[in-house]
Parts: structure tokens; sequence; C-alpha cells
């Protein structure tokens, strides 16, 4: 049954089939939203939310409570190829945009333009 998306339908057929019972238990996967590329180099890990909740109250207990299976993996990620991972956040008109940097542990609230700006080198800290 695909679901609809702005440019294509989404498959979700996979998904239904590689859950248990189908597969045994021990067979997990988790959907990792967005691989950016940047001149054909991997340069972050995107894991991606809308919510009703105020961003100005979406924090990392939110995060660590909601999110922490797919924290847990993109910190792995990093560790094991140093490309950023983030968690973004935003309301229901893209509006605004709450990511946060799982590898520096910080946090900030975006526009939508300052979040196009941010998406062009995906760098939370520059050099």
């Amino acid at each position: 049954m695909p679901q609809k998306e702005a440019t294509f339908n989404r498959d979700l057929k996979y998904s239904q089939w590689h859950r248990y019972p189908n597969l045994g238990k021990r067979c997990y996967a988790i959907n990792i939203d967005y691989v950016e590329v940047r001149n054909g180099k991997i340069v972050a890990f995107m894991e991606i939310a809308e919510t009703s909740t105020p961003l100005s109250q979406v924090s990392w207990w939110f995060i660590d409570k909601w999110k922490a299976f797919h924290q847990k993996v993109l910190m792995e990620l990093y560790d094991k190829t140093g490309v950023e991972p983030f968690i973004v956040v935003h309301n229901a008109t893209l509006s605004q945009f709450k990511v946060f940097c799982l590898s520096w542990k910080e946090e900030r609230l975006f526009s939508e333009e300052e979040f196009k700006t941010f998406l062009e080198t995906c760098r939370w800290r520059q050099t």
C-alpha cells in the first residue's frame, strides 16, 4: 500500500514484509529518512519528524524518549563513518525546524530560510 508523497508514491510493502511474524523478531530494521550528499560525498544522516508540539517545547528529553533507537543507530553510524547525524523536527507548515546535532549534543531552531541555508552544506560548526 503506497503512501502519497510530493513527488512519487513510496511503497510500504517491503516495510510490512520485513516484520514479525514474516521474519523473526531478531530481524529488526529502521528507516533513516535522508542521507544528504554534496558533491558526491555523504555529509549527513538525517531522521525527520513532524510534530504539532510547539518547537520551543521540543527538547533532548523528547528526542531521548521519542527517537531513542534512531539516535543510537545514527550515533553508531557517526562513530563508524564520521558523518554528522541529525534529528530534525519540523512544524506542519515547514516554516520552523528544530535540528538536533547528535555528535555535538546541540540544538538549534531554524526558520525555513535558515534551514535551507544549513542544508546547503549540512555543516553544524564552521571550520
